[in-house]
């Protein structure tokens, strides 16, 4: 669901559910949380990217339509790990980049606001807007912090 690797430096978070446009789940916030908190330790900057052309499409339809099933609270655990996870970006002491490719919406697009920088390969985006973007890390590798 979240698969993490460093190179160079460089620590990368891939949020895996190309199937699912990388909607976020319980599981997925969690994961991502938890990824941010552990590369943190030996990385000098952080990319966020999506898997499958899509970065992310925000909630997972499916897994709210079970979790409202369960009744109302059922669904704080999601919205509590997603925001936990979004709180660590604004507060990790590396910076935060954010691979913005394809689908980028709703609570999707809420851990891009809190990163350090963005890109997409176009200049023109917004959380409704399909983007066809990669970010750049050349900063990354000259070893550049915020």
């Amino acid at each position: 669901m979240v698969t993490t690797a460093v190179e160079d430096g460089i620590g990368w978070i891939t949020l895996d559910r190309p199937e699912a446009m990388n909607a976020i789940t319980v599981e997925v916030g969690a994961a991502l949380d938890r990824a941010l908190a552990e590369l943190a330790k030996s990385a000098r900057v952080i990319v966020v990217r999506g898997a499958g052309g899509n970065f992310c499409v925000g909630g997972d339809f499916k897994e709210l339509e079970r979790l409202r099933g369960e009744g109302v609270g059922a669904m704080r655990e999601l919205f509590e790990n997603f925001a936990r996870a979004c709180a660590r970006i604004a507060t990790l002491p590396v910076p935060v980049i954010h691979a913005v490719e394809g689908y980028a919406l709703a609570g999707g697009f809420e851990p891009v606001h809190a990163s350090s920088r963005s890109w997409p390969r176009t200049r023109s985006w917004a959380t409704t807007t399909r983007t066809s973007g990669w970010c750049r890390v050349a900063a990354a590798r000259s070893g550049c912090r915020d």
